[in-house]
Parts: structure tokens; sequence; C-alpha cells
């Protein structure tokens, strides 16, 4: 357990980094993140546990292999890790997601693993907004059509999504933007929008990406929603960064106290790192850091911070930041520094588990 210093410490850690990202890292958000408090890219990643613990973290039913899920949310404002909540391997999505209350004007983008309609209820009950691709078993009630931001009447009126498809009363040949009515279980259902975006495949057809969101029309038109969903990518990098920086899958605890709080430290020797390094560095320093080199750097900088959060001595602790700064100078330098953030760009296109266009 942290102590209340150390606590108080990670907490104005916290705040400060908070305050200082925005477009800073991501500034393909320019302009949308100004409409909204935050966007959280969500999802979950498992690793492997030993098998003495398959009783606490099933991997399924009838397994006896033992496995546990990370469900959290990415900031795209801060970076920060939000609410992750650990679970067993074989805890699905939709019942393993936490997004508590803080969501006025928050968008959480999901993937379709998390297509529960009493989830976006929440979500919209607590003033936030949904993205997340439609799912094939989802087929909704049509409540108007839209043309350029108008409603029109095409015929589609209070039918399904699939009626009005297989009736060709919405012709598959651009962007279909329409209002429907999701149910929470009779009679109650949820007001919703549905977006069919055409999209060119790489030998020369067309596929369409259904997105379904309770976003603004007049704000945010059919490809904004488009280019919004690309942004999920986020935090399939978080995972690949946990995991391979901060070892978050290296797990051979044999208690369920031990497996959380491995994991829970990883999170939170991710998010310290990038909390220091922001506190003690500039924009333009930061241009030459990497978060992989500050992962490799925490482990020898942990008792350094323990002692500046308890030392009552203005001029040691000065002394001490003074020292964490120089040592973050020099050893998160990137080694290679030719390497621009396009190519980086690339290489974490690359990376994507799912083409999302």
């Amino acid at each position: 357990r942290l102590d209340a210093t150390f606590a108080q410490f990670v907490h104005d850690v916290m705040t400060r980094v908070m305050q200082s990202r925005a477009i800073e890292e991501h500034p393909e958000l320019d302009g949308i993140l100004s409409g909204l408090a935050d966007i959280w890219a969500y999802d979950s990643t498992s690793v492997t546990l030993r098998r003495a613990l398959a009783d606490v973290f099933a991997v399924g039913a009838d397994s006896d292999r033992a496995g546990a899920k990370m469900h959290a949310g990415f900031s795209l404002r801060s970076n920060a890790v939000i609410r992750p909540v650990i679970s067993p391997r074989k805890t699905s999505d939709e019942r393993g997601i936490d997004l508590g209350r803080d969501l006025e004007d928050v968008l959480v983008i999901l993937d379709r693993g998390y297509s529960r309609h009493r989830l976006f209820g929440d979500i919209e009950a607590d003033g936030g907004f949904y993205l997340t691709r439609l799912k094939t078993s989802t087929n909704p009630r049509i409540e108007s059509v839209h043309n350029n931001g108008a409603a029109v009447r095409r015929g589609g009126d209070n039918m399904t999504l699939d009626e009005a498809l297989d009736a060709e009363v919405l012709v598959m040949t651009g962007i279909i933007d329409v209002d429907v009515a999701l149910s929470l279980g009779k009679p109650a259902t949820l007001a919703s929008r549905v977006v069919g975006v055409p999209v060119a495949e790489e030998d020369g057809s067309e596929k369409t990406w259904w997105y379904l969101t309770n976003l603004p029309r007049d704000t945010y038109p059919p490809e904004m929603l488009r280019e919004l969903y690309r942004l999920r990518w986020q935090v399939e990098l978080l995972w690949k960064t946990l995991k391979g920086r901060f070892r978050l899958d290296d797990v051979k605890a044999l208690t369920d106290h031990n497996v959380r709080l491995i994991m829970e430290s990883a999170v939170l020797a991710y998010f310290l790192s990038l909390g220091v390094l922001h506190a003690t560095t500039t924009p333009a320093e930061r241009k030459k850091l990497t978060v992989g080199r500050m992962a490799l750097l925490f482990p020898f900088m942990v008792a350094g911070l323990a002692q500046l959060a308890t030392t009552p001595d203005n001029d040691e602790a000065t002394a001490l930041t003074r020292r964490i700064r120089t040592a973050i100078l020099t050893g998160a330098t990137d080694t290679n520094p030719k390497r621009t953030r396009a190519t980086k760009a690339k290489r974490a296109k690359a990376f994507r588990p799912e083409k999302s266009p």
C-alpha cells in the first residue's frame, strides 16, 4: 500500500500530466478535442498465469489453464491509463468494463467486443459519447434517414436496418446516415445513430464500414467518425508498451493478490514515468526522449522519487529534482534520433492488429 505522502505525490504528478498534455503528442486531434473533455480508447489485453491460479483466473469454463485480462481506457488527451480493471481471462469484454461516472463530454471509442446497448445508455446518461463499429448481429430499427445532415423520407422509417437494406430502401452507393432506436428491453429504447461509410479496398472493390454512435450529426459528419475510430489503435500501442517495456505480462505470482499487485504496478510505473518525464523536461527536450528509455531508467529512479516525496527539506528536494532531471536527459534520450516521427507512425500502423478505415 502507498503511504499517504507518496499517494499524494502520485496524485499531484497525475494532475500535472493531465494539465500539460493535449495536442502535443496527437496533433491530428487539433480541432477535435476542443469540443470534447477527452477521448478514451477502450480495450482489453490478456496475460498468461501459472496453472495454480486457474481456480481464480480461469481461461474458460472447462480449462485448467490460467490467465488474467486487464480492461482499461487510454486517454488521448493525457496518455493516462483510465480505470483499469483486472478480471479472469474468461470474462467477456462487455462484462469487464467499468467506466465510472466521470464521463461528461468524454468520447469513449470501443471495439465490437463491448457492444452492449445498456452500456451505451449508461455512457449517454452520464453525459458522455460512444463510438464503435456496428456489430453484425445488431439490427436496430430506423427512425429517420438523413442526407447531408437533413432528414429525408425514403420509405425506410420503422424498418430495421437489415430490412431497409434488403428492400434497397437504403442504397449502398454512398454514405448512409440514419437515426435508429436500440432495444433496451421492451418497451425501453435508446436513440442512436448508424453511419455507413464506403471505403475503397486495395483490390479496387468497395466495402462499407458501419459505425454506431451518439455523437451529434451537425458537429461530427460521417467522414469524421471514420477518422475518430482510427484513433482506437492508440490503446493497442499502450498494451504493447506495457508488455514490452513495463513487463505487464511477466507475472510469476502464485496468489490472486500478487497478480493484481504486479499488473497494477506496471500501469503505475508507466504513468509515473510519463508524469516525471513531463514534470522535469520541456516540450522541446521531450522530442529527443522516449517512454521506452524511461521504462529502463525508472527502476533506478524509484528510491530518489520516494525520497523526493517524503523530504521536508526544500534544498534537498531541489537537489533531488535536478539529479532526476539530469538522469532523464541522459538516460532517456532516443538512441535512434534519425528515425522520424513519420517513420514511427508507419511502424505504429503496421502494428495495428485490426485494419480500421
